[in-house]
């Protein structure tokens, strides 16, 4: 840690507001399987008179609360700018303050993450071999047969949001189901058996990366230097993971095709959606449509959506995304008028669009690559 740094516990003590955000969000999942959308979250709130977007900005993380460094709290990502239609969901450390995840999520992911190791240690590479080993949604129920009903299901959007899971790319087949390789990052919690033990770990590897972190009710004598660490960062949120982002730069050495671009412009429309800027936003997101299609086979985005392979899901992801172009259509091409701009933040769409396709865009990167890989 830097001289100036500031630890932050999420074994701490939350105030009541926090802890009432955290189980409305969390009531669906443990009731249902299902995380809220933003807009059931504020109804919620706004039913006490508090305000949904100022106690989620208020929630402790390990880290920088912007995009210029990673950090873990209990939700996956930095909570600036959130569309109504966004699904919210908590991380496996949410289950500190929020015990009823523990059997639905936390102790899974703890299982889940030790078998990881077991299997990573267990591999045998060849000398010339770099593929990872792979987890596969089917085999690891049958060897785990104890997890929760639809645990499995979410497992990749869980392994997306922990510190320990964020390396490696993965794919999902027609029929649902879905594979993942297993980084060597996982071997950094052995140790961690348990939820707390987890937890500890990861703001332990985050402060050894040497990055500030923001603490929740900091001391008066913090507070000044509180202020200028984040300072800069309030504004900053992500519209593109991050998990995502490092595998497109991770690949961008391993395949024939050049990846620095797509994820420029990944990073550029993070950091305009941070800064609220729409029109920025809606052109970069345009850019980064019309950027992909060649890996797919076809040279439009309308030809992909129309004709590539998705899930069930992702299919209705990319077909959103086609609406969407009217709105860029309007920043990109409508002249100077009499009347204002009507094109705001809140025109752009949700987030697990762009997100499912570009996860989709890295199975068929991988695909692709293992295809050519094979003598």
């Amino acid at each position: 840690m830097g001289e100036n740094g500031i630890v932050s516990d999420l074994h701490s003590e939350l105030t009541d507001d926090q802890i009432f955000l955290l189980c409305t969000i969390a009531q669906p999942y443990v009731n249902a399987g299902t995380w809220p959308s933003w807009y059931y979250v504020q109804h919620q709130l706004d039913s006490r008179d508090l305000d949904a977007q100022q106690i989620i900005k208020s929630l402790p993380r390990v880290g920088f609360t912007g995009l210029t460094g990673p950090s873990y709290g209990f939700t996956p990502a930095p909570q600036h700018h959130i569309a109504e239609a966004d699904t919210i969901r908590l991380t496996v450390a949410a289950a500190l303050p929020v015990p009823e995840l523990r059997p639905l999520i936390a102790d899974p992911f703890i299982l889940v993450l030790h078998e990881m190791i077991a299997r990573l240690l267990q591999s045998a590479p060849t000398p010339t071999e770099s593929a990872r080993p792979r987890l596969e949604a089917v085999e690891l129920g049958l060897t785990i047969r104890d997890l929760p009903p639809g645990f499995l299901a979410g497992l990749p959007d869980i392994l997306g949001g922990e510190p320990a899971t964020w390396a490696g790319s993965s794919s999902r087949t027609p029929g649902g189901s879905w594979t993942r390789d297993i980084s060597r990052e996982v071997l950094k919690y052995r140790q961690a058996t348990d939820l707390q033990e987890y937890v500890a770990r990861v703001s332990e590897i985050i402060a050894s990366w040497g990055v500030h972190t923001v603490a929740l009710n900091a001391p008066a004598s913090a507070m000044g230097q509180l202020d200028q660490l984040t300072a800069p960062l309030e504004s900053e949120a992500t519209y593109v993971r991050l998990d995502l982002i490092g595998e497109l730069e991770e690949l961008d050495s391993a395949c024939r095709w050049s990846l620095d671009k797509l994820a420029s412009l990944a990073r550029e429309l993070n950091s305009n959606y941070a800064a609220d800027q729409p029109y920025a936003c809606h052109m970069l997101l345009r850019a980064t449509l019309d950027h992909m299609p060649p890996v797919f086979g076809y040279t439009t985005f309308a030809q992909v959506v129309a004709n590539h392979r998705w899930s069930t899901t992702d299919v209705r992801y990319a077909k959103k995304l086609t609406e969407y172009r009217n709105p860029s259509d309007d920043v990109l091409h409508r002249q100077i008028r009499s009347s204002p701009s009507r094109i705001d933040m809140d025109d752009l769409p949700p987030r697990p669009y762009i997100n499912a396709v570009l996860q989709e865009f890295l199975s068929v990167l991988q695909t692709s690559n293992e295809t050519s890989a094979t003598p």
